[in-house]
Parts: C-alpha cells; sequence; structure tokens
C-alpha cells in the first residue's frame, strides 16, 4: 500500500484504541495499517491484556455474587471485554495488510528488543548539541529495562565508557528503523508526533537522523536529496497557496 499522508491519515478517536493510545488515534483502517505491522502488534497486545483483565473482573464478581448473596451487574465488564475481543480481530486482519515500520520507542516491552552484538545508534547530548553514535549492545542489567552499550569514535576511540544506558526513551534505535525514518519523512511526522515532540525539536531530530544515515548509509544520498527537494518544493507551494489566501489580502 502506497504511503498515506501524515495530515490526512491523523484523526481522533475516543473508541478505537487502548487508553495509553488515545493520544495518537487513526480513524480509519487504511490510517491504523500506517502505523505498521509493529505498533499494530503492540496494540493488539494491549487489547488482550485488557480482555483478560475484564474477564477476571466477570468472574470475581459472579463469585462474589454466589459466595456473598450479592446482586452486582456484570453487563459493563462483558460489554467491554467483547470490545477488547473485537478490537483484536480486527487489528489482527490488518497486521496481514500492513508493513513492517519501526515501533514507537516507548512502547517497547523488553531490552531483548536490541540483541547482543547488535549494531545501534544512540542520540544523547554532550556541549549542548544532541548527536547520534554507532554503538554495540553488550548486554542488559538485570530486573531493569536498561541496555549495556559500547561506543567508538571513527579511530576506533572508545567514546563512552561502557555502562548503562536508559532503554525505555527514544535515546535508541536500530540501524534499520533510522534509515527507515531518513527515507519516509511521513511516517517520522507520525513517529515524532507520539512521541510528543514539538515541531521544532521534531525538526532538529529528523535534521540529526537525515546527517547520521548519510555518514554510515551514503547509498541513501540520492534518495535522500530527491525527498529533501520534495519537501522544498511543497513547502514553498503551501507558502504561495498561503500567501495568496483571501485572509492575506489587503
Amino acid at each position: 500500500m502506497a504511503e498515506k499522508d501524515f495530515k490526512s491519515a491523523v484523526a481522533y478517536s475516543k473508541t478505537v484504541l487502548p487508553i495509553s493510545m488515545k493520544n495518537l488515534v487513526l480513524a480509519d483502517d487504511e490510517g491504523l495499517i500506517f502505523l505498521g505491522r509493529e505498533n499494530l502488534q503492540s496494540i493488539l497486545d494491549e487489547w488482550a491484556i485488557a480482555e483478560k483483565a475484564f474477564n477476571i473482573a466477570v468472574t470475581s464478581v459472579k463469585r462474589a455474587n454466589r459466595v456473598y448473596g450479592q446482586n452486582r451487574p456484570t453487563e459493563f465488564y462483558c460489554r467491554q471485554a467483547k470490545i477488547a475481543h473485537d478490537a483484536q480481530l480486527k487489528i489482527a486482519k490488518l497486521i496481514e495488510a500492513a508493513e513492517s515500520k519501526p515501533l514507537f520507542c516507548n512502547r517497547r516491552k523488553s531490552p531483548k528488543d536490541f540483541k547482543v552484538g547488535e549494531k545501534v545508534f544512540l542520540s544523547f547530548a554532550e556541549d549542548e548539541s544532541d548527536f547520534f553514535t554507532e554503538c554495540t549492545v553488550t548486554g542488559y542489567r538485570d530486573n531493569e529495562v536498561l541496555v549495556s552499550v559500547e561506543a567508538y569514535d571513527e579511530n576506533g576511540e572508545e567514546t563512552l565508557d561502557e555502562g548503562h544506558v536508559v532503554f525505555t526513551s527514544e535515546y535508541l534505535y536500530h540501524a534499520e528503523d533510522l534509515k527507515y525514518l531518513a527515507l519516509h519523512p511521513e511516517y517520522f511526522s507520525l513517529f515524532a508526533s507520539f512521541l510528543l515532540f514539538e515541531q521544532e525539536d521534531a525538526q532538529i531530530l529528523f535534521n540529526m537522523i537525515e546527517d547520521c544515515v548519510l555518514y554510515y548509509y551514503p547509498e541513501t544520498k540520492d534518495e535522500l536529496l530527491r525527498l529533501s527537494k520534495e519537501m522544498e518544493a511543497e513547502f514553498a507551494a503551501d507558502s504561495t497557496t498561503n500567501a495568496n489566501s483571501p485572509s492575506n489580502a489587503t
């Protein structure tokens, strides 16, 4: 399926997704597919937990009614369990039509998303300047969602002590995810929106990602240049349209 423009894909709803996704809800099937297979699977897993919780509530209320002679209703929990079940069926079908896309960083459930020995990219601040550096995953800290990495500069010198990097944030990226974000700015818009980036910060992050990908993967240069020209043309067209709109007329 061709990528759907971010602005037309995003719409708000109160009934499609669990609470943790309600700050970013796509109204139709095509919009949901735009999230990508990984994010849809994450949503499906949430609905499965919700269904289990509501079914446990139904069982608990029925047991309390039987043991203590109560007459508490179960209709609400039954209804919510059905909503969760139907949502899983819907999303499971959409997963089949979705392509693989980077999972929103703060929806990772385990540090084992990164394999020991894998090359990853780490963004952090030094001298008040954010940047990316290539790292190698060396292990994990037990019972905590923290990943241990080693990073070296272009001369092979270690640039930071082996230590534990906070995992549940936007700081760690798979190499393929970084390339995808650089080559698909419309998906990056969604990615940054869910992470609650302000527009200015999102633009800074996107520029950082572009520079990083261009440095480590020079074969992407032509495609990145093409995308940059397209975005510049779209921006110029939007500016012209706004300038000629009746509200700007004197």
